[in-house]
């Protein structure tokens, strides 16, 4: 049974792809049009699959996409590389009500959500205020053990604040999202022990802190131990010695299709992967695209892969590797990870990555600002075993400064994407024209390094970057619609 739903699925994938087979081969160079067909072919299987395409949902489809995508249009090695994740599930409907003062029902996936592994939990207990937003010790001076712990978002992760408050006696977490964005959909890593639940900041700010409230929780949550997969395609050509990942990840939260994060990263990777087969790149280097999964439950997918390495003692053949995650927020700012917070003995070469797109946006006239190095995404256990690493990035549930906004135009003091991890990231939520702009620049930087010849003692003394004329002017794909 399993066998033949597979082969209805590859047809069905097979079917959709031979819709724009002409158009796409015809197209020189790297075209943005491209990418938003792939991302409504991601929009269509989250329509399909619970308007979602985390692991429980559409994320096998989604793999399925890829993988029939590269296989028809490339010549490339295609693997999927399964790995054990531990699946969070919520059963029923929780419940979030206030006892006292007055009664308040809270409704979910409204006013509030169920952090991905929070704990399970049936109880009523008052609640307390945290101080600040709960990142110290000292936050927590005054806590009432047995309370229930209110705690504003920002500073520091979801699993600090948790494990501070449950070391300080709260039975459950309340996070209080602090921008008008909605819900707070994420995860803590980790499992609990207590139910943790984000809540808009409309909810938070209506809860009475004055000591006297009292709360119904009731959450129904299991772990089971389940496989995902991630997508390696490398490259027939260029140095198998030196390698070049391109990374993305191709989950989404439950929450909503992920159609920015990070189906905005994966939809370029794959255009980048499709142009370079068109045009038939002469490879010094070889490229290794790799979409990952379960990055939403913790960077699991590429935990997995670079463990794959180390056992394999693969990690030598990586010379460097990008990263591309969420290229399209609609208030966005172009955001270049910033190489120098690189550890030393990665950050010359980290640096030499981030030059390059900073030549490319200046060669195009585009503002940048460099964006935190802080190993968020799917480089992070890149960084961890040594390897360079660099990328773009265009803003998430942060929000937008009013220097930004003079650069950028959009909204200053608004998220950079109001739908992060909400059901609202929808097609809908791409702004084309950064996305244009950011994977354009994904594209001359990836194809600049895998043409480069001797990369890594080039990396190692800082690169010195120019683009190649040829690359910037003859190649990239420019429709009067992104002009």
């Amino acid at each position: 049974m399993a066998s033949k739903y597979f082969m209805i699925c590859v047809v069905a994938v097979t079917l959709l792809l031979s819709l724009f087979s002409e158009s796409v081969h015809a197209q020189q160079g790297f075209s943005s049009e491209n990418v938003m067909h792939h991302l409504r072919e991601f929009q269509k299987i989250a329509d399909e699959h619970n308007d979602s395409r985390s692991p429980e949902n559409g994320y096998n489809a989604t793999v399925d996409y890829v993988v029939a995508t590269l296989r028809n249009y490339t010549q490339y090695d295609v693997t999927v590389q399964p790995f054990t994740i531990e699946a969070f599930k919520v059963d029923g409907t929780p419940v979030l009500q206030q006892q006292q003062p007055s009664s308040v029902q809270y409704t979910y996936k409204v006013d509030f959500s169920v952090l991905t592994y929070s704990g399970a939990g049936d109880l009523e207990a008052p609640l307390s205020a945290v101080a600040q937003v709960g990142c110290s010790k000292e936050d927590y001076a005054e806590f009432p053990r047995g309370h229930i712990a209110l705690i504003q978002r920002g500073e520091c992760s979801f699993k600090a604040k948790e494990a501070l408050a449950v070391e300080y006696g709260a039975v459950a977490v309340f996070l209080v999202n602090n921008d008008p964005s909605g819900v707070i959909s994420g995860t803590l890593d980790q499992p609990s022990n207590v139910p943790v639940l984000g809540l808009t900041n409309e909810a938070g700010r209506l809860i009475d802190q004055s000591g006297s409230a009292v709360f119904k929780v009731i959450v129904d949550a299991k772990i089971q131990v389940t496989y995902t997969q991630n997508v390696i395609a490398s490259s027939p050509t260029g140095s198998a010695k030196n390698v070049v990942v391109s990374g993305s990840h191709l989950d989404s939260v439950p929450a909503g299709p992920g159609i920015n994060d990070n189906g905005s990263g994966s939809a370029t990777n794959l255009e980048m992967a499709m142009a370079f087969e068109r045009l038939g790149v002469q490879m010094e280097n070889q490229v290794r695209f790799a979409w990952f999964g379960a990055e939403e439950l913790g960077l699991l997918g590429s935990k997995a892969y670079v463990k794959s390495l180390v056992q394999t003692d693969g990690v030598r053949d990586i010379v460097a590797m990008v990263n591309y995650d969420m290229l399209g927020s609609p208030n966005f700012f172009r955001g270049i990870y910033n190489g120098s917070e690189g550890a030393e003995h990665i950050r010359t070469a980290s640096e030499a990555i981030s030059l390059m797109y900073v030549r490319h946006f200046q060669d195009e006239g585009l503002a940048w600002d460099p964006t935190s190095f802080d190993g968020r995404s799917d480089y992070g256990p890149f960084l961890e075993v040594g390897i360079p690493c660099g990328g773009l990035f265009t803003g998430a549930e942060k929000q937008k400064t009013v220097a930004q906004r003079a650069k950028y135009g959009g909204l200053a003091n608004a998220a950079y994407d109001p739908c992060y991890h909400q059901a609202c990231d929808t097609v809908e939520n791409i702004d084309q024209l950064g996305l244009h702009q950011m994977g354009t620049a994904a594209f001359t930087a990836l194809r600049a390094l895998i043409e480069q010849p001797n990369l890594r003692q080039w990396l190692a003394s800082g690169g010195d970057y120019r683009l190649p004329e040829h690359i910037r002017t003859e190649h990239v794909k420019r429709t009067s619609q992104f002009q």
